[in-house]
C-alpha cells in the first residue's frame, strides 16, 4: 500500500506527519492533524473524508463522480468496472457524452458507461464498435451496407464516397442494381451500389451519364474528362463546333484542354475546351493565336496598331527586354511601352519605337538626364566637370533653387554657379560648393562651404541633467541653434540632429550624421554633479573605437582651447571616451560639455544669451583653426 510514500514511516505510531494506518484505515497527518478533502501527495491525488479517512471506489464530490483506486489514488483514463468501461478525465472527473481520445471517438452514457452498437442522439444515428470506438466509413451489418460519415453520422439519401455516388434509404441501407428518379433526374445504381457514370452498358444498351450520375445527352463530364454525345448517345471525336466554338475530341471521345500539336501547328484549348484565339494569358504567360487558333512565335508582330514580341516558344514579352543592345519595356497587356515609365520607383523614357533613352532628354520644354541604366536623374549630377541639379520631377533646374535649406543658382543651361555672380543687376556670392552666402563680407576663410552637423543632446521626454527647474536639453538646443546661425553667416553648411524639443535616439543621430557626410560633428551637452562646486568645460574625443581618432582629437583640443579663451571658464581638459554619438561617426567627431547645470554660478551663465554667444564664438574659432 502506497509504496511510493514508504510503508515503514506509515506504520510508526510516533509519526506526526505523513501516512498513518489506524484500525485498518489510512490517514494523512499534517502538523499532527489528519488531512481532509482532496490531498496531493507523491504526485497523486487522494480524498480524505470528514474524519480524515482515505476513500476508495466511486466518489461524488462537488456534483462530479471520481474513482479512487484500491491504494486510494485518483484514477484517470479508462476504467473497467463490473464489465463496463468508464473514462476519467485528467482532473479525475467521470466523462459523459462524446469523448475524443487517441484519435478515436467514444460515447459515454449518462451513468458514464461506454456505449456500443447503434446510438441515436440529436436525431442522428451512429454506430459504436465492440471496443466502443465510433465507426466511420463502410459498415456491413446483417447483409446490408451502411455508410458512416467522417463525423460518424449514418448517411441517408445521396452520398459521395471516394468520388462515387451512392443512395441510402431512410434506414441507411445502400441501394444497388436499380434505377432511381429524383428531382426530375434519372440515375442508375450498379451492383456495387455506385451510380453509373460515363459510358455505361446496362442490359446490353450503352448510356451516357454525367459524373454526378445523371443520365445525359450532349456534354458530360466523366471522371474529370468531358465527352459529347448526340441525341442518340453516340460519343463524338475529332474537331467539333458547338455554339460557334471549336473543340477537339480524341479517339476515345475525351475533350482536349491545354496545348495540342497537329501537323506542325500549335493550339491551345482553354479549361472549357474552347479553342483559344487572339491574345491570351496562360499560367501567367502571354501568347498570341491567329483566327485559326495557331500560335505565333519568334519575333515582333503588330495587332490593332500595338507592337508585341514573342520568343521562340511563343511567350510574349512583359517587362524589360534587351534586343540588339537596345532596351524595351512591355506593359502588363504585353504591348510595347512608350513615353515615361515608372518602374521600381524610378522613371525611364522610351521613344515612339519603345527604345529606352539615356543621356540628355528634352520633353515638353523641360530638360532631363537619364543615366546609363536609363533611370531619370534626381538631385545633383556632375557631368563633364559641371554640376547640375534636377528637381523631384526630374526637370533640370535653372536660376535660383533650394536644396536641403540652402540656395544655389544655375545658369540657363542648368550649370551650377560659384563665386561672385550678377543676377538682375545684383551681386551674389556663391561658395565653392555653390551655396549662396547671404553676406559675403562675413565669410570666414576655411569655413565657407564646409558642412557641419550640430547635435544638441537629449530632447523630448529625455530632459538630460537638470537643476532648479532648468533642463539640459533646453540649453543644448539654445546653444545649438545660435551656433548654427553663426556658422551659416560664415559660409558654412549646417545640419542639426534636432531643431525642436524632440527625442532622437543616439543611433539615429549617428545615422543622420553619416547620411550627411559632414566635415565635422559636434555634440553639445551640459554637465552635472552631486558636488555643486564642480565646474568647468571639457571636450571629448574617441580614440578607442572612433572612425577618425586623430582628426577628432585635434578638433577636441582646438575647441576646448578656444572656448576657454572666449568664456574664461575653468578648463577640465580634453578627454577620451567611447560615447555613442562619437563612435561609428564617419567624421571628425567630438562631444562638448559646456558647463555644469548643478553649479549655481555656471547655471546662471548657461541660460544667459550673452554667455551662450561666448560659447558659440569659442566653438567658431576652434573650427576655423581646425580647417586652416
Amino acid at each position: 500500500m502506497l509504496l511510493g510514500i514508504g510503508l515503514g514511516a506509515a506504520h510508526s505510531n510516533a509519526a506526526t506527519a505523513g501516512w498513518k494506518l489506524e484500525s485498518g484505515k489510512w490517514y494523512y497527518f499534517q502538523n499532527e492533524t489528519p488531512a481532509k478533502g482532496w490531498l496531493y501527495v507523491g504526485k497523486k491525488w487522494y480524498y480524505m473524508d470528514a474524519k480524515g479517512v482515505m476513500q476508495t471506489g466511486w466518489l461524488k464530490a462537488s456534483g462530479k463522480w471520481y474513482y479512487l483506486q484500491a491504494d486510494g489514488s485518483m484514477k484517470t483514463g479508462w476504467l473497467s468496472e463490473n464489465n463496463k468501461w468508464y473514462f476519467l478525465l485528467a482532473d479525475g472527473s467521470m466523462k459523459t457524452g462524446w469523448l475524443s481520445t487517441n484519435n478515436k471517438w467514444y460515447f459515454l452514457q449518462a451513468d458514464g458507461a461506454m456505449q456500443t452498437g447503434w446510438l441515436n442522439t440529436s436525431n442522428k444515428w451512429y454506430f459504436l464498435q465492440a471496443d466502443g470506438a465510433m465507426k466511420s466509413g463502410w459498415l456491413l451489418l446483417d447483409s446490408n451496407w451502411y455508410y458512416l460519415k467522417s463525423s460518424g453520422e449514418r448517411s441517408i439519401g445521396f452520398e459521395t464516397v471516394a468520388s462515387k455516388k451512392y443512395y441510402f434509404d431512410s434506414l441507411g441501407v445502400m441501394q444497388a442494381d436499380q434505377w432511381l428518379e429524383q428531382g426530375g433526374k434519372k440515375y442508375y445504381f450498379k451492383s456495387d451500389g455506385s451510380a453509373a457514370s460515363g459510358i455505361t452498358d446496362i442490359l446490353g444498351k450503352k448510356y451516357l451519364f454525367n459524373t454526378d450520375g445523371t443520365f445525359v445527352s450532349g456534354w458530360a463530364k466523366i471522371n474529370g474528362k468531358w465527352y459529347f454525345s448526340d441525341n442518340e448517345g453516340t460519343v463524338q471525336s475529332g474537331w467539333l463546333t458547338d455554339k460557334e466554338k471549336k473543340y477537339f475530341l480524341d479517339q476515345t471521345g475525351v475533350m482536349l484542354t491545354g496545348w495540342f500539336n497537329e501537323q506542325g501547328k500549335k493550339y491551345f484549348f482553354n479549361s472549357s475546351g474552347a479553342l483559344t484565339t487572339g491574345l491570351a494569358t496562360l499560367e501567367g504567360k502571354g501568347y498570341f493565336f491567329d483566327n485559326e487558333g495557331v500560335l505565333y512565335f519568334g519575333g515582333w508582330f503588330t495587332v490593332n496598331g500595338k507592337k508585341y514580341y514573342a520568343n521562340d516558344t511563343g511567350v510574349l514579352q512583359k517587362g524589360w527586354l534587351k534586343s540588339n543592345n537596345i532596351w524595351y519595356f512591355f506593359n502588363n497587356d504585353y504591348s510595347i511601352k512608350t513615353n515615361w515609365l515608372l518602374d521600381g520607383g524610378k522613371w525611364y523614357f522610351l521613344n515612339e519605337q519603345g527604345e529606352m533613352q539615356t543621356g540628355w532628354l528634352v520633353d515638353k520644354n523641360n530638360r532631363y538626364y537619364l543615366t546609363s541604366s536609363g533611370a531619370m536623374q534626381i538631385g545633383w549630377l556632375q557631368d563633364g566637370g559641371k554640376k547640375y541639379f534636377f528637381n523631384q520631377s526630374g526637370a533640370l533646374n535653372t536660376g535660383w533653387f533650394q536644396d536641403k535649406g540652402y540656395w544655389y543658382y544655375s545658369d540657363s543651361n542648368g550649370v551650377m554657379q560659384t563665386g561672385l555672380i550678377t543676377v538682375d543687376g545684383k551681386e551674389y556670392f556663391l561658395a565653392d560648393n555653390g551655396v549662396w552666402v547671404p553676406s559675403p563680407t562675413t565669410v570666414t576663410k576655411g569655413l565657407a562651404g564646409k558642412t557641419i552637423v550640430l547635435d544638441p543632446g537629449h530632447g523630448g521626454y529625455d530632459g538630460g541633467a537638470s537643476a532648479a527647474g532648468i533642463f539640459e536639453k533646453t540649453i543644448n538646443l539654445q546653444v545649438g541653434l545660435k551656433f548654427a546661425e553663426l556658422l551659416k553667416s560664415k559660409g558654412a553648411i549646417v545640419y542639426l540632429t534636432r531643431s525642436t524639443d524632440e527625442f532622437v535616439s543616439l543611433d539615429g543621430r549617428v545615422e543622420f550624421s553619416n547620411s550627411i557626410k559632414p566635415d565635422a560633428f559636434i555634440s553639445i551637452h551640459v554637465n552635472s554633479s552631486t558636488a555643486t562646486s564642480a565646474q568647468g568645460i571639457e571636450t571629448y574625443h574617441n580614440s578607442k573605437d572612433g572612425v577618425m581618432p586623430a582628426d577628432s582629437k585635434r578638433l577636441a583640443a582646438l575647441l576646448q582651447d578656444e572656448i576657454i579663451k572666449s568664456t574664461g571658464a575653468v578648463t577640465r581638459g580634453v578627454k577620451d571616451e567611447s560615447f555613442r554619438v562619437i563612435r561609428g561617426n564617419q567624421a571628425p567627431a567630438v562631444l562638448v560639455e559646456i558647463g555644469f547645470v548643478s553649479n549655481d554660478k555656471e547655471r546662471a551663465n548657461l541660460v544667459s544669451s550673452s554667455y551662450q554667444n561666448k560659447i558659440c564664438t569659442g566653438l567658431l574659432n576652434g573650427l576655423v583653426k581646425f580647417f586652416d
